[in-house]
């Protein structure tokens, strides 16, 4: 197989709402393979000032790999005023923490 390294610009949400100058940000598509804490955590002035709605799929296997855990991304949602929902059902921190498998959350 052959593979060949591409380098692409990141910048945190914070960042691009700046950037930007948006006046507002009603909602958040988030699918990043693992990266989900560290991108809501680059994203705080956002929800803090706007509160988004965010669509959010949770890859608990990777988040692991990259050292985070998904009491991390629960107490910070929670902390930012969501509730997180889950097939329409209002979801635990318990039943959050305990998923191993990809799963989709809403966050309102």
């Amino acid at each position: 197989m052959n593979e060949k390294a591409i380098e692409v610009d990141i910048t945190t949400i914070d960042d691009l709402v700046s950037e930007q100058s948006l006046s507002r940000v009603d909602l958040i598509k988030i699918d990043v393979e693992g990266a989900e804490y560290s991108l809501l955590k680059g994203a705080t002035a956002t929800l803090t000032k706007f509160h988004p709605r965010i669509s959010l799929d949770v890859h608990p296997i990777p988040i692991k790999n990259f050292g985070d855990s998904l009491g991390e991304i629960w107490d910070f949602v929670i902390k930012h005023d969501y509730k997180v929902y889950y097939h329409h059902h209002l979801m635990t921190r318990e039943e959050f923490i305990k998923r191993e498998d990809l799963f989709d959350v809403f966050l309102m």
